[in-house]
């Protein structure tokens, strides 16, 4: 695994890797068992598969608080802050503690329980097990858990600055220097956590959760630490809000208000069920908070859409889809990573979410339209014809800097600076950028903010009609800018 590691790293980005979807599937596996990892869903060690299941009648927050809203409207009066808190957890903590006690009178013990985006639970469940909650009527649907990981590759670099640099991303989309900073919106981090004690990060990171740590055990909250363990969640930060306080690196909106969800392990790997815990978090401080939110998830794997996203919710069978959609309509703007092996996106998850989630592809070249632009050939790619602009419904909504990003990672990592690759950092361009757009249009807790944001971004991106693409891949995607919201 080194040596695949090493020749990843020194690869031209004009070289084209000879794979498909089988060979994608084959790498996952290898890299997983390497890592002492085996996705959830294939592990039949103990007779048993790992699901996500969602109970009827949905999370009903949406439902309690306009409730709550009505009745203080007769009374002449808004709702309050620590009011709507109040109403958002306790409904959730309802959710989860009906979810767990319907698995526990099945003989099931929750690995993760859901309330925040929707009522349900994930387990390792046996045959029987999976027919009992088939016949069980408060169960909504049954889908599998599936393995995720990291969307980023190594590069170089490293060690720290006494003086700042605005890296070429910044500069490419036109955030370098912005007035707008994004000073009031939160940006979550669904990652490996953050690096709290980073200089070019810790006055913006806000807070963080523990998803393994805290949703398994069944707190609301803990105090279980979040920090980066890995490094890549600390350069996602990086590339959203690094500081700009004349060290290290600048983000695309320094002034945001970073919050950490932990899903990743220190081998980059995940499950469904985890990233769905974390999504189903954001949803939850979400609908607290009372306003939008943006969340960046540089994380996927392998599987296919089902169902539908609306201003209704998730109509469908697909649980990990049920947590994304839901969490858009809690008011979340979520921008994912297309994925890092040169197939359709329309295979990956969650990118190919896209009535949910805006899925961003990689793209490397000069700090300007003229500096020599070209499609990363390693990143997915979406095969429609039709303009984003014409069609909000292609698995790939912008393309965005994905190669050679320097950025922040821990601080144990070459000194808290490291540059990578994938389309894990093109997407945090975008979390970024929607940040930007989020705080000259603000938006509340609905599908709309998803919709309008990404508008808005359509309609500001760029032309790629003059970008080298020696992938053979159709990439029909337009470039990421914050031109109009600086």
């Amino acid at each position: 695994m080194k040596a695949l590691a090493h020749w990843w790293s020194r690869r031209s980005p004009t070289q084209r890797p000879a794979r498909r979807v089988n060979e994608f599937a084959a790498l996952a596996l290898v890299a997983g068992c390497a890592a002492g990892w085996l996705p959830v869903a294939w592990s039949q060690t103990s007779g048993t598969t790992g699901y996500l299941v969602s109970l009827r009648g949905g999370a009903q927050i949406h439902e309690n608080l306009a409730r709550e809203e009505a009745l203080e409207r007769s009374r002449g009066q808004a709702l309050s802050a620590a009011r709507r808190e109040q109403v958002v957890d306790g409904q959730a903590r309802a959710n989860k503690a009906r979810a767990t006690a319907l698995a526990r009178r099945l003989g099931i013990e929750p690995q993760f329980t859901y309330g925040g985006a929707f009522a349900g639970f994930s387990a390792q469940l046996t045959q029987a097990q999976v027919d009992a909650l088939r016949r069980t009527p408060e169960v909504e649907s049954l889908s599998l858990d599936l393995p995720m990981t990291a969307q980023a590759r190594p590069g170089g670099g490293g060690g720290g600055s006494t003086t700042q640099t605005t890296p070429w991303g910044v500069t490419r989309i036109n955030a370098a220097g912005a007035a707008n900073t994004g000073s009031g919106v939160h940006v979550f981090v669904v990652d490996s956590g953050i690096d709290r004690d980073h200089p070019d990060l810790a006055a913006n990171i806000l807070d963080g959760y523990a998803v393994e740590a805290c949703v398994s055990s069944g707190k609301f909250s803990c105090s279980a630490t979040w920090d980066d363990d890995q490094g890549h969640g600390s350069h996602v930060a990086g590339i959203i809000a690094a500081v700009n306080n004349s060290q290290g690196v600048v983000g695309v909106a320094p002034g945001v208000s970073l919050r950490a969800v932990k899903v990743l392990d220190r081998f980059n790997n995940t499950t469904a069920a985890k990233v769905a815990a974390g999504m189903d978090y954001v949803a939850q401080r979400t609908l607290a908070l009372g306003t939008a939110t943006v969340a960046n998830v540089s994380i996927g794997g392998g599987g296919s859409k089902s169902g539908y996203c609306n201003a209704n919710g998730y109509t469908g069978t697909d649980n990990y889809a049920r947590a994304f959609c839901e969490a858009a309509k809690a008011g979340v703007v979520i921008t994912v990573s297309a994925g890092n092996f040169g197939v359709n996106a329309r295979g990956f998850l969650p990118s190919t979410y896209d009535d949910a989630v805006m899925a961003i592809s990689a793209a490397w070249g000069g700090p300007d339209s003229t500096g020599g632009d070209w499609w990363w050939n390693d990143s997915n790619w979406g095969n429609e014809t039709s303009s984003w602009n014409t069609r909000p419904s292609a698995p790939v909504a912008l393309g965005a800097p994905g190669y050679g990003i320097y950025s922040t990672t821990r601080l144990e990592n070459n000194g808290g600076y490291v540059s990578m690759t994938g389309t894990s950092m093109a997407a945090p361009h975008a979390a970024g950028a929607a940040a930007l757009f989020l705080k000259k249009s603000p938006q509340g807790n609905s599908y709309s903010a998803f919709l309008n944001i990404r508008q808005q971004m359509l309609n500001a991106s760029t032309s790629t009609s003059g970008f080298t693409n020696t992938s053979g891949y159709s990439h029909t995607e337009n470039y990421l800018s914050v031109t109009p919201v600086r």
